[in-house]
């Protein structure tokens, strides 16, 4: 029994050590008024495992470039948007959303798949700018509901 529960331990242990994200990263972004792209970038990359956790932001801001998530024109230092956070995160994990989401793939019917899909309030506004508590909210409950619906 006490072997079971030993071999239990560690195995807990090393799955914390393994997947666990820097903690000043979280910290740092959880003191944030208004994220950046950059920050978002990050995560997102992180989450998608697009990247390990050791990547900058501005290396992640230009992986996601690559990936078509942001234009050419857009630079990492820029605040984003409740509705670019959106279009983000269901650009990044592939979300299947309604028919306009669908065929269009924009930050549009990205922002309303979330509201209809509860993840924001129905008063939100997609031009509003994201605080880090908000952006790592937002990708936490899309998990969640990623992970339900499956």
């Amino acid at each position: 029994m006490n072997k079971k529960l030993f071999f239990i331990l560690i195995c807990a242990l090393c799955g914390f050590f393994c997947f666990a994200q820097n903690s000043e990263k979280i910290s740092d972004m959880l003191d944030c008024d208004e994220i950046s792209k950059g920050q978002a970038a990050y995560f997102v990359c992180v989450y998608k495992d697009f990247s390990d956790e050791n990547i900058s932001e501005s290396q992640a801001f230009s992986v996601l470039k690559e990936k078509k998530l942001f234009s050419e024109k857009q630079n990492s230092d820029e605040k984003i948007s409740l509705g670019k956070s959106c279009f983000l995160i269901a650009r990044a994990a592939n979300m299947k959303g309604g028919i306009f989401y669908s065929i269009f793939h924009s930050e549009r019917y990205a922002f309303r798949e979330f509201k209809g899909k509860g993840i924001l309030p129905q008063y939100a506004d997609p031009v509003q700018k994201v605080s880090g508590s908000e952006f790592l909210a937002l990708l936490n409950e899309f998990e969640k509901k990623e992970n339900h619906d499956e």
